[in-house]
């Protein structure tokens, strides 16, 4: 299951608490991650290498999440602050909904709306937090077992000896 977090809008009151607050599925993302799972951007931009630590946090925000909490507004440029991550972020980009839910689910129950957080800006007292479960995404022409290996070895030569 994909995770979420509470946030609010700035320049909206505060909620009381994070129970408060909407929630929304986020994804932690690098550059290519929207290239290479074929996610449609409506407008702005996709999170990029320039998305690093130094810069100020930016967000993709998905139409869902768009249509919930900007109805008949323009999300770019606005900011929201993620609890969880205690930060504020710009929303830089405005992507197509990727269906979470399989057939029969009421979509009131789950949680439709997401956003894409950039990896490299998370939170240092997080990165440990999330540092075992991060995966690769892959789009290749062909099979993709013939370039698994040369994946697996690429994966162990980013990791730092201990």
């Amino acid at each position: 299951m994909t995770p979420s977090l509470p946030f609010w809008i700035k320049g909206q009151p505060k909620p009381a608490s994070n129970n408060d607050m909407p929630q929304s599925m986020f994804y932690l993302v690098e550059a290519g991650f929207q290239r290479a799972m074929g996610i449609t951007l409506q407008r702005g931009r996709f999170i990029d290498e320039t998305d690093n630590e130094n810069a100020p946090v930016a967000i993709d925000i998905d139409d869902e999440f768009a249509k919930m909490y900007f109805p008949n507004q323009d999300p770019i440029g606005r900011h929201i602050h993620i609890a969880g991550f205690d930060v504020e972020a710009e929303i830089v980009g405005v992507v197509g909904h990727i269906r979470q839910w399989g057939p029969g689910t009421d979509p009131k129950s789950a949680i439709e709306a997401q956003f894409f957080y950039p990896f490299m800006q998370l939170p240092p007292k997080l990165m440990r937090m999330v540092a075992n479960g991060v995966a690769v995404v892959l789009r290749t022409n062909g099979d993709p077992a013939s370039i698994m290996e040369s994946v697996r070895s690429a994966a162990r030569r980013s990791i730092p000896a201990r």
